[in-house]
């Protein structure tokens, strides 16, 4: 018997425990208190499965069993007006003897599964071969709903995405409603200019159309970068353009909620101009500057304005706020990822704060390139920790040490 309890229902904030005995996959919805835990729906159902369950995953209202006939199938849980309703659909039929499946496991979008296959050919179980098989379990137009939904974090979809990188890199061409969000019409809908969500998607769309643009020129060139056609190279360095404007506008929403609470909370301001945190909100102030902000943002202008009195001996100007720690040149801001100095030295900026990551610890995105300084509590502000206590400014991911 194989049980799996999955997080509260979005409905109705109860979990469900799902289990197998046998041919059967069974669901019951829990209500649980600090007292006691009761049951309050269950319900149960064979499937295609003609032999017993060796393998089961379960991943919010969506189950994948398998048994040792090679049977893979999915449960789709739902409640009605009822109770609990299971559909199931049969993603692999049984196959021939000398084939058991021994194990399953879902993606983290729900896209696809991954299924554990033993070939039993032989005796001695130590010429015995396992492999891993990959099924989808969406659809196209799934995926691309799925995706193209607000909800959740850009991170949690990448099974999602992986399932159209796939396809684009062959032919660089994505599904209309992706397509739509990764072309030009994109800057006309104010809507989606001020969707964190959907800037973040639009990037990691870019991002698969620069790799199926050098996947394309590497095919045709086998490597010689000088026969490169022109209008490869022309696309290639107009998606590279607008990656850049899209980060920039990630960073100017970011920096938007970061000055208001650094306005919202004057106890947890840098209260000296000589603070190392006053960089970060130097800096901040330099992009709004340079920046093309429309009439509806002159609080964030004032909120600019009074930073820029506020730690007026600071000592810096525009655009030169930091130097070099190996050779104290200064170091002109010229990209919200990385900049360098007049010798070579090149750092990379942290996402969150963006200054640049040079003495201090850092932290990765588990999922992106981006870096990140680590939160200090001796040095750093209450607002900087609120500033830093943030996920990945490019996908949602976790920043780890």
């Amino acid at each position: 018997m194989w049980g799996h309890t999955t997080p509260a229902d979005s409905q109705t904030n109860k979990p469900l425990l799902v289990a197998t005995k046998g041919t059967f996959t069974m669901v019951f919805m829990l209500d649980i208190t600090e007292q006691n835990v009761s049951l309050v729906h269950q319900n149960h159902v064979c499937g295609q499965h003609a032999v017993s369950i060796t393998g089961l995953d379960v991943n919010a209202n969506v189950a994948v069993t398998c048994s040792t006939d090679g049977c893979v199938q999915k449960a789709v849980i739902s409640q009605n007006d009822t109770g609990l309703q299971i559909d199931v659909e049969l993603l692999e039929p049984p196959k021939p003897s000398q084939i058991r499946q021994c194990g399953v496991s879902i993606s983290t979008g729900r896209t696809y599964a991954a299924v554990a296959t033993e070939l039993c050919r032989v005796a001695k179980s130590a010429d015995r071969q396992t492999k891993i098989f990959i099924k989808p379990l969406r659809s196209e137009a799934e995926a691309e709903a799925h995706i193209l939904s607000n909800d959740g974090h850009l991170c949690t979809k990448l099974d999602s995405l992986e399932f159209f990188r796939q396809i684009t890199v062959a032919n660089y061409t994505l599904p209309k409603g992706l397509e739509d969000l990764a072309g030009d019409q994109f800057w006309k809908t104010p809507e989606l200019q001020n969707c964190a969500y959907k800037l973040k998607l639009r990037r990691y769309l870019l991002k698969m159309k620069i790799a199926s643009v050098q996947f394309t020129i590497s095919q045709r060139t086998r490597g010689r970068m000088h026969e490169v056609s022109p209008e490869l190279q022309v696309l290639l360095d107009s998606t590279i353009d607008d990656i850049v404007c899209t980060e920039n506008q990630l960073v100017l929403l970011h920096i938007k909620k970061a000055l208001q609470a650094w306005k919202t909370v004057e106890e947890a301001q840098p209260q000296n101009a000589d603070h190392p945190n006053v960089c970060s909100l130097l800096l901040m102030s330099d992009v709004v500057g340079m920046s093309d902000l429309k009439e509806e943002n002159t609080e964030t202008k004032t909120v600019v304005g009074e930073i820029l009195e506020k730690y007026s001996s600071h000592g810096s100007t525009e655009g030169q706020r930091e130097t070099c720690v190996l050779c104290s040149e200064n170091i002109p801001f010229s990209s919200v990822n990385q900049s360098s100095c007049s010798k070579g030295h090149q750092w990379k900026r942290c996402c969150l704060s963006l200054q640049l990551c040079q003495l201090r610890q850092t932290r990765k995105c588990q999922h992106c390139d981006a870096i990140s300084l680590q939160p200090d509590e001796k040095q750093d502000t209450g607002w900087m920790l609120g500033v830093l206590n943030n996920k990945c400014l490019y996908c949602d991911g976790s920043l780890v040490s």
